[in-house]
């Protein structure tokens, strides 16, 4: 299986299976899909038991619960990385647009949500 397939930021589907026709089309913020089954699934579990939501209080908050240590310069450096890797996955994602759709984005106000992560 391909691991990673890479999508155009503008989607013609609901996400409920049904076609929608070309003026139909809606940001899509995420570009990179898992498609390997097993990552997937291993990668699900991850996120079903939390860990996502773990380390993302780790790195804003520098605690896992109320009763732990505060933020430190590591966890602080660590933060800076990650929206450093946000704000250029938006880069990347507004990028592959093309000009035409740029337009559409821009006419439909849809600019934050291809912009933030």
């Amino acid at each position: 299986y391909p691991m990673i397939i890479v999508l155009y930021p503008l989607n013609s589907n609901n996400l409920l299976g049904r076609y929608q026709y070309h003026l139909g089309r809606r940001p899509f913020p995420t570009i990179y899909w898992m498609s390997c089954p097993i990552l997937y699934a291993r990668i699900s579990q991850l996120e079903k038991d939390g860990w996502v939501q773990t380390f993302q209080t780790i790195l804003e908050f520098g605690i896992i619960n109320k009763n732990d240590l505060p933020i430190n310069e590591e966890n602080n450096r660590y933060l800076q990385i990650m929206k450093e890797c946000h704000r250029l996955y938006a880069l990347e994602r507004y990028s592959s647009l093309s000009n035409e759709d740029k337009k559409l984005i821009e006419e439909n106000g849809w600019d934050k949500s291809l912009y933030n992560v």
